[in-house]
């Protein structure tokens, strides 16, 4: 996930540069700059606890076994 976010951030950063102006260059970097990542951030710790979840789930446990 986080290489396909930084590869599509990339093209279209480099995109931008060559085809934009300046403003709309920083206009890009400001949008996927920090809320791109905080929202990467945010999925890298959901994700993983609601697989666990599920998993801890179909064995047959008590859900809140996967967040301790």
């Amino acid at each position: 996930m986080w290489g396909v976010v930084n590869l599509a951030r990339a093209g279209g950063r480099g995109w931008m540069l060559t085809h934009g102006s300046l403003e709309q260059l920083m206009v890009v970097n400001l949008a996927t700059g920090w809320p791109a990542f905080a929202v990467l951030v945010g999925f890298s710790v959901w994700y993983p606890r609601r697989v666990a979840r599920a998993h801890v789930v179909a064995l047959g446990a008590d859900p809140a076994m996967a967040d301790q």
